[in-house]
């Protein structure tokens, strides 16, 4: 006799949170994190506006659509002096998406070179939100520029060299192949 799995949690019907919620949000979050980061709070009810933001969002492209599912919604871009930026989506009632940006300084061709950070959603609660990204995210996104600027400016100082892309952190290490094939279902 086997266990049935329990079912799943039905998805959150709560609205996500408020556009001057949000707002609140972003401007705490800005005060938080390490260095001198800044919010620009705007209002997209044109998904085609949207677009340029959800395009520069650093995640690999087939993650990308999913985030155009957002309807007209209430963000947010965190930016720091050094290029870097964050963009922030209303997820749920208690949640907020947060997605890095590929910064305007670099090119695709050396950000798609290297591991993408990850899109993570954080608690609605600044402090506590920091603390997620300084633990989860930044570095990683730290890192992939770092490695992606490494390999433009090499790129920059030989044109003529054909570069190699950078090699992928230890983190990122391939998905095993189950030992047992799937079995389909009758």
């Amino acid at each position: 006799m086997t266990a049935s799995a329990p079912p799943l949690a039905p998805a959150s019907k709560d609205p996500p949170i408020s556009p001057t919620d949000i707002a609140e949000f972003a401007h705490g979050l800005a005060l938080h994190l390490p260095g001198d980061w800044a919010a620009d709070v705007e209002s997209h009810t044109d998904p085609v506006l949207r677009s340029g933001l959800i395009g520069r969002v650093w995640t690999p492209y087939d993650a990308r659509p999913s985030l155009a599912r957002f309807g007209p919604v209430t963000d947010a871009v965190l930016a720091d002096a050094s290029g870097q930026a964050l963009y922030l989506l209303p997820h749920r009632t208690d949640r907020v998406l947060v997605c890095p940006l590929v910064p305007g300084a670099l090119h695709e061709d050396f950000t798609d070179r290297v591991l993408a950070p990850p899109c993570i959603a954080v608690p609605a609660v600044a402090a506590r939100a920091a603390w997620r990204l300084r633990d989860r995210l930044l570095p990683h996104y730290l890192h992939a520029h770092n490695e992606a600027l490494r390999a433009q400016r090499a790129a920059r100082a030989c044109p003529d060299v054909r570069h190699r892309a950078p090699a992928v952190s230890p983190s990122a290490a391939p998905v095993p192949v189950p030992a047992v094939p799937h079995r389909r279902r009758a």
